[in-house]
């Protein structure tokens, strides 16, 4: 994928359409199109860091970084899941839903703007020169 980021940014636009749809649906059709929508949404973002990862880092630190990414984002769940019942006490469901799907295409839409459009160049030099 020459892209990359475009297709990691586009990630947080499709999870958005598909939360828009379920805060937003009058029958659960709908609601299940959306959680279907939002649910290829993680791999394409995964995939992608995933790819960074294995082009970008040496092989021994690659468990490290993964690690690291991983620790990172249950962190934000963690905030995310302890702050809901403060934010759902001040907000109804589908407005809280609606402002966290618009924030993250927000975040998406700015991700495509200023990185999207780069095509991919590793960054990890090769151990054998040929000296």
């Amino acid at each position: 994928v020459r892209r990359r980021a475009l297709v990691m940014f586009s990630a947080f636009i499709v999870w958005a359409v598909g939360f828009v749809l379920m805060a937003t649906a009058t029958i659960p059709l709908v609601a299940i199109l959306g959680s279907f929508i939002a649910s290829f949404g993680g791999p394409m973002d995964n995939l992608m860091a995933l790819l960074y990862i294995q082009d970008d880092f040496a092989g021994e630190n690659m468990g490290k970084v993964y690690g690291l990414r991983m620790v990172i984002m249950e962190l934000g769940y963690s905030l995310g899941v302890g702050g809901a019942a403060l934010y759902y006490h001040l907000l109804p469901v589908q407005t809280g839903i609606l402002l966290a799907a618009f924030i993250s295409a927000g975040c998406g839409l700015f991700g495509i703007w200023r990185f999207g459009l780069t095509i991919y160049q590793p960054h990890l030099q090769s151990s054998a020169q040929g000296d």
